[in-house]
């Protein structure tokens, strides 16, 4: 009997009914080379959607708005020297024009990262690259991302603890479900979708906390240590590590959308 081939390997038919739910999940994901692809969206988030945070909050909301550098100061509590080289690594262009220009740039630049992710969709869920012909759709996803990003700030300041957890979380789930549908232009359906926009809502949240608990002291260590060029490597680290928990939660949703728990095939 011909051994199926798994990725980059051959396991022989007679094993495979035998490793159940995990085996197949492991298999779904060498298929759909879910390591090197999300390695990729993390590089690509960090060289696409910084930059366009930036362009966006000196074209949009300069001045008492959005600002990503006291966002992720904020954000990991950072204070003293560390603080200080991140809001300066991700000050917002002084000039107009050059916003103007560095949006078009960065709009271009951003759609190579919404491709990346839109090719681990559609490689985890078995369908045909559609590539450039889906820009649409992706920008339309940056749009919602930029509106979610923008919602925080007004979350974190209006709302207790136990409502802003309600509110985020269902707002992200909202957020990771509208992703796939958009990015594989529809031909998945909403309801399909729904457990895992739950799944990645829910570990994209417990990231955040975690991220809470442990990147203060990165980000500090690799700025004392590095300098600006430190901050970015921490959040190269942080963005490669979310962009593994979104391919994850991507096979997994999946994998029992359309083998279910016990194997069974559409």
């Amino acid at each position: 009997m011909e051994p199926t081939r798994v990725g980059r390997f051959e396991v022989p038919e007679r094993l495979l009914p035998f490793h159940g739910f995990a085996f197949r999940v492991y298999a779904r994901m060498m298929h759909a080379d879910g390591i090197d692809r999300a390695i990729a969206i993390g590089a690509l988030a960090f060289t696409a959607l910084f930059p366009m945070l930036i362009v966006y909050a000196s074209l949009i909301t300069r001045g008492d708005g959005f600002d990503l550098g006291n966002r992720l100061i904020d954000r990991f509590d950072l204070s003293g020297s560390t603080a200080d080289t991140v809001e300066s690594a991700f000050q917002a262009p002084a000039g107009s024009s050059t916003a103007v220009i560095g949006a078009v740039l960065v709009v271009l630049t951003a759609l190579s990262f919404t491709r990346a992710v839109q090719r681990l969709y559609e490689s985890v869920w078995g369908l045909e690259r559609r590539g450039f012909r889906a820009s649409g759709w992706g920008l339309l996803w940056l749009l919602e991302l930029i509106v979610w990003l923008g919602l925080q700030p007004t979350l974190d300041s209006n709302l207790g603890p136990g409502l802003h957890a309600a509110a985020s979380l269902t707002i992200a789930a909202a957020l990771w479900l509208s992703t796939p549908y958009l990015l594989l232009g529809r031909r998945i359906d909403y309801r399909t979708l729904t457990p895992g926009a739950l799944l990645t809502a829910t570990a994209m949240t417990l990231a955040g906390y975690a991220s809470a608990v442990l990147m203060p002291s990165i980000v500090a260590s690799s700025s004392q240590e590095f300098g600006t060029i430190g901050v970015a490597f921490a959040l190269l680290t942080w963005l490669t590590a979310l962009a593994f928990v979104i391919m994850g939660c991507t096979v997994l949703s999946a994998e029992v959308a359309r083998g279910g728990w016990r194997g069974e095939r559409e």
